[in-house]
């Protein structure tokens, strides 16, 4: 008896200590891998559906990795470079324009400009001399060039271990989706767990991953309405491409719908009115990228049986301390969390005597 008790212990010893270096190993490829996981699990109905149509599960898994590429990963990249690339070209622009001014033509040029005007008209007048203002907006254009050309430099410096991380990610999608079936069977067999509680556990985490996914798209899609709106009355130039814009940014960390919407603000400040530039960054903040904090928890709360103010810091320290993905995996531990407890409460403590 105590040697079978020796060998299990050291085998479950070894077992452990394997596991554990194994996942050491995968820990530089954690999120990539994480993401196809949970893709996985969000895309798996769609790959039944799909491989009971083409007969073929390599085949389907093969197309809708495909699909994830060309209508996310693709889309992203592309949006982020020439968003970059714009801002280093807009600040070389604006140096260039004005470095040769001379100190009078720039402060003319200064005041032609609404909302500078009707800022400089409320300054003392020693800071409307002409030379202390050239030299401070110089100084400042050059700080914000150099600032926009080194995050250039370092985008395309890490570059190659984006594209890696982003293979790993397409490829451990395409290999999840077509071996779903049997990962989900090797999972389900080898928790230690009742039949029941074994389906409690795993239902929650398929669940919490799908109310984050209706959660997240709710979002997008109530801010591109809102953006919609808020941008045809103040008069924005192609509403319906800059809303759809701010539904998309919706889903770029950190700053989200603001990425689209920021900008728009600045145009409207310089270009047409201060006031509705200031209008605009009021509802900005106010409705469109607060929408963030309100709906998202909201449409959550209704598949995921956990208090609002529990989803709400369950999300955003999610993000805090994981990034974008932990805007998947805060909801998913905290939800983990309360099925364990109630399989505790079931198992370990008994019924509520309030409940007789």
């Amino acid at each position: 008896m105590e040697k079978q008790r020796f060998f299990t212990l050291s085998f479950i010893s070894l077992l452990v200590a394997i596991a554990v270096t194994a996942l050491y190993l995968l820990s530089p490829f954690a999120k990539p891998l994480l993401w196809a996981a949970i893709f996985t699990l969000i895309l798996t109905p769609a790959h039944n559906f799909l491989r009971k149509r083409v007969k073929n599960n390599t085949f389907s898994a093969l197309i809708i990795t495909s699909v994830v590429v060309f209508a996310f990963i693709v889309p992203l990249i592309t949006f982020g470079i020439v968003a970059l690339k714009e801002l280093v070209e807009l600040t070389r622009h604006v140096v260039e324009r004005y470095k040769h001014l001379s100190p009078d033509e720039l402060q003319r040029q200064l005041m032609s400009l609404p909302i500078a005007s009707h800022i400089l008209k409320h300054l003392p007048q020693k800071s409307l001399d002409p030379h202390l203002l050239s030299k401070a907006l110089l100084s400042n254009l050059k700080m914000i060039a150099n600032l926009s050309a080194s995050q250039l430099k370092s985008m395309i410096i890490t570059t190659g271990t984006t594209l890696t991380k982003l293979f790993i990610f397409v490829f451990a999608l395409f290999f999840l989706l077509k071996d779903s079936q049997t990962f989900a069977h090797h999972i389900y067999r080898f928790t230690p767990l009742e039949e029941e509680d074994k389906r409690d556990i795993l239902s929650s985490i398929y669940t919490t991953t799908l109310s984050v996914v209706y959660g997240t798209v709710g979002t997008a899609l109530a801010q591109g309405t809102a953006s919609l709106a808020i941008y045809t009355v103040l008069g924005v130039p192609y509403p319906y491409v800059w809303a759809l814009a701010t539904a998309y940014a919706s889903f770029i960390p950190p700053f989200g719908a603001s990425i689209a919407w920021l900008p728009i603000a600045a145009y409207l400040t310089f270009k047409v009115s201060w006031v509705k530039g200031l209008i605009m960054l009021i509802l900005g903040l106010l409705i469109i990228s607060s929408m963030d904090n309100i709906i998202k928890p909201l449409i959550m709360k209704n598949r995921v049986h956990a208090p609002y103010i529990i989803l709400f810091f369950a999300i955003f320290g999610g993000l805090l301390k994981f990034g974008f993905i932990g805007m998947f995996l805060g909801p998913i531990l905290f939800n983990l969390l309360f099925t364990l407890a109630k399989i505790y409460e079931q198992k370990f403590i008994g019924k509520n005597p309030q409940e007789n």
